[in-house]
């Protein structure tokens, strides 16, 4: 019995019986399956069984699947180095003190971000400076083509995998399948 709680992702049918001639990978896949769920409970694996993406999207450039692309992220990132592309501070709040005044600079457009390393109109002299903001790290992947803006990209996957994922399988945390 494994030690540790795992959610394995694959796609949407690779718990069914083997098909003759099938690729070398989907086979592997529905082995490593077998091997991950052989032990849950019926009712949980039927769980995680609703979430797996479909074969073409978990697979395919075009579309991706929220754990399909967190699957990717992580195997990169234990694998190679994501390459940053772009990290910097959204929705900037900037405080100075200059002169015994108060200086503030903002920005609330949801959109943009002050690039690290970016010049920040502040008059020379200040003191005291403050920046404020949501931190944003964007990496560039492979596959799919693109960019993920990693704080984003989380924080969707973080609420689908809590909606989705672990309230649903909660009760199941401490329950042992019957042995028939």
């Amino acid at each position: 019995m494994r030690s540790h709680v795992m959610f394995p992702i694959f796609w949407k049918g690779v718990w069914e019986d083997d098909v003759p001639g099938e690729n070398k990978q989907r086979a592997e896949d529905r082995e490593k399956w077998r091997t991950s769920t052989h032990e849950m409970c019926p009712e949980a694996v039927e769980l995680i069984k609703r979430q797996q993406p479909d074969y073409v999207t978990y697979n395919g450039d075009e579309k991706v699947h929220f754990l399909g692309g967190l699957k990717r992220l992580s195997n990169d990132d234990k694998h190679t180095q994501l390459p940053v592309i772009s990290t910097g501070v959204q929705t900037p709040v900037i405080t100075w003190m200059n002169n015994g005044l108060v200086g503030l600079l903002s920005d609330d457009r949801a959109w943009g971000m002050i690039k690290n390393d970016a010049p920040v109109p502040i008059p020379d002299g200040a003191t005291n400076v403050k920046v404020k903001g949501i931190p944003r790290v964007v990496v560039l992947v492979k596959k799919p083509q693109g960019k993920v803006d990693i704080p984003e990209f989380f924080d969707h996957i973080l609420e689908m995998v809590r909606d989705r994922i672990a309230v649903p399988l909660t009760p199941f945390l401490w329950k042992r399948p019957s042995r028939t």
